[in-house]
């Protein structure tokens, strides 16, 4: 069997990655495949996933998996030799050994499943997610604040989000240890860098110039409540942030779960 396929089944399967009560909270899997919009709050996060379907690591990517690798690897040549080209500090030193070191198939099982690259998978399959959105509960309707290639950091309708997810499943979970009113702020924090642009290839947590997906979430909670939301503090990251890694962290709390995560 190809890299390719093993990852492809890895990704599609709509399985427990664990289901104990550290990760899980009160959510049990549903069954169901989208969250009551009734329960939503501002700050609150949302995951979507197609089943059994290839996860690309750019949300929307309709590109196949060998293509996908394809674009990733060429990605990563120019990081390195425009990172190569800057003052050689510690850090840059360490993130260029770290992706010269990382193959596709381990950042791609790292960045869906939230598994560090070199670990075992557990037993049973894993389900994977590769976006998350920030929702915005207004007077008018709900809106979710996204980082999306092409569009950059935007805002959209429930409804126009759904519509481009048709077939989706999607998780639904909320910062723990803070009341409403400050998880709000996290949406004040998020509407600040509208329009900004997406750049996948950025390992500075705390640069708000531009944004992928999670990187979004992490300095818009860390801003507005002043925790990291993975419980790591440190914006100087060597490896990204990862959807599947905010959906597991101890800082959020399951409130609806399509498939056991």
């Amino acid at each position: 069997m190809s890299r390719t396929r093993r990852l492809f089944l890895l990704q599609c399967s709509a399985l427990a990655l664990s289901s104990s009560p550290a990760i899980l909270g009160s959510a049990q899997a549903s069954g169901k495949s989208l969250p009551e919009q009734n329960t939503f709050q501002s700050g609150d996060l949302l995951w979507p996933k197609k089943p059994d379907s290839f996860i690309p690591y750019n949300s929307g990517d309709p590109n196949s998996p060998d293509r996908v690798r394809e674009q990733w690897e060429k990605e990563r040549a120019e990081f390195i030799k425009s990172i190569s080209q800057l003052p050689q500090t510690e850090y840059n030193k360490q993130l260029i050994a770290r992706l010269r070191d990382l193959t596709f198939d381990q950042f791609h099982a790292y960045y869906t499943t939230g598994l560090p690259p070199g670990t075992p998978a557990p037993a049973g399959n894993v389900v994977g997610v590769g976006h998350v959105a920030i929702v915005d509960r207004r007077a008018d309707g709900i809106e979710l604040i996204e980082a999306m290639p092409n569009s950059g950091v935007r805002r959209l309708t429930y409804d126009q989000w759904l519509a481009g997810r048709q077939g989706e499943k999607v998780w639904h979970g909320r910062v723990r240890n803070f009341d409403q009113v400050q998880r709000v702020k996290i949406v004040d924090e998020a509407k600040r860098f509208l329009t900004r642009p997406y750049q996948f290839w950025n390992f500075r947590l705390d640069d708000d110039s531009a944004f992928y997906c999670s990187k979004l979430v992490w300095l818009s909670v860390k801003r507005a409540l002043g925790v990291a939301v993975d419980n790591n503090a440190d914006p100087n990251r060597t490896i990204w942030l990862s959807p599947k890694q905010v959906l597991n962290a101890a800082a959020i709390l399951p409130l609806f779960v399509p498939d056991f995560y």
